[in-house]
């Protein structure tokens, strides 16, 4: 399955997690869904996967992972 599909099936999954279950379990989804797609964007260089290959891979990884941090911790923000 390509790369894309699965960050697409990952994200219909947080969207019903937040319906079902509540924010905090889809944010902690998301954040985890974000720092694999970064992860793999890392591992595989160049123009690949396709789908998360966007920019430069220290772009993309760089944006991934900064998201996958922030996500988690204002989820653990109070009010949330």
């Amino acid at each position: 399955m390509h790369a894309l599909r699965l960050v697409s099936v990952a994200l219909v999954v947080t969207a019903v997690l937040a319906v079902t279950v509540g924010a905090p379990v889809a944010a902690a989804s998301l954040a985890t869904t974000c720092a694999m797609a970064g992860i793999v964007r890392a591992v595989l260089r160049g123009r690949r996967p396709p789908g998360l290959a966007v920019r430069s891979t220290l772009t993309d990884v760089t944006v991934l992972l900064v998201m996958a941090l922030a996500i988690g911790l204002l989820s653990l923000s109070p009010g949330v």
